[in-house]
């Protein structure tokens, strides 16, 4: 990036600093894409055809990715390429789109991500109500907890307090299938915008 920088001011060529690729295994919507060590992780989403209608007409099919994407990316200074590609499914918890994947820094220390809400349920037009770990070698729903405000992509920042060992993540905002309304908890099925 610095020497990028750099190449723009000085009004120099930039192409020299940038690389691409295309692999089928990128194609995603709605996913999210984190990174533990050297490998990437790309999280639940959808691969999606065709053209986009809100009234849900046949002009397009979407097939849920339903797990998570580990592989590398070749070193800095040679041909972009992909290695170790590894598919987890996991059709029950990592069936999401449109949430919010966070970096989660775990009891033990040990760096990750969690997997906060995220639409839709196999069986009902709903957000899922519980997130999931994702560690470097394993995945682990968080049945315990209810994830009520903020089930889609928004706006958000993670923050830990070395102090406590304790991780922080506000949300700022979104849709949600649950508000409050003068200190009460309402649930909106049909999954409004809100202000919480």
């Amino acid at each position: 990036v610095p020497n990028l920088i750099n190449a723009i001011i000085a009004g120099n060529p930039v192409t020299s600093y940038f690389k691409q690729i295309a692999n089928p295994i990128f194609q995603n919507t709605g996913g999210q894409l984190g990174k533990i060590g050297n490998e990437f992780y790309l999280v639940g989403g959808q691969t999606f055809t065709g053209r986009y209608n809100p009234m849900n007409n046949p002009t397009f099919v979407q097939t849920y990715v339903d797990g998570l994407k580990k592989f590398e990316l070749s070193a800095p200074g040679s041909p972009l390429t992909v290695s170790n590609y590894q598919l987890v499914t996991d059709q029950i918890n990592l069936h999401r789109r449109d949430y919010n994947l966070l970096p989660h820094i775990y009891p033990d220390s040990s760096f990750g991500y969690l997997i906060s809400s995220g639409v839709f349920q196999l069986n009902a037009d709903l957000p899922f109500l519980y997130p999931v770990e994702i560690h470097p070698t394993s995945h682990v729903a968080v049945n315990g907890f209810s994830q009520y405000l903020s089930n889609y992509h928004s706006a958000k920042f993670s923050a830990y307090d070395a102090s406590t060992s304790s991780m922080h993540h506000l949300f700022l905002g979104g849709i949600s299938q649950y508000y409050y309304q003068n200190g009460t908890l309402i649930n909106d099925p049909n999954v409004p915008f809100v202000k919480t």
